[in-house]
């Protein structure tokens, strides 16, 4: 569980270091929220 949340995180993460890949609004809003959910959990 802990691995999976932590892969999430990271993901999310570089999702949002990376805003120049052409991501929508709406995935940077995802990737938002699954970064904070991950960070809190």
């Amino acid at each position: 569980m802990l691995a999976t949340v932590g892969l999430l995180v990271i993901a999310s993460g570089f999702v949002l270091d990376f805003p120049n890949f052409n991501q929508g609004r709406d995935t940077m809003q995802w990737a938002n929220i699954i970064h904070a959910v991950g960070h809190w959990g």
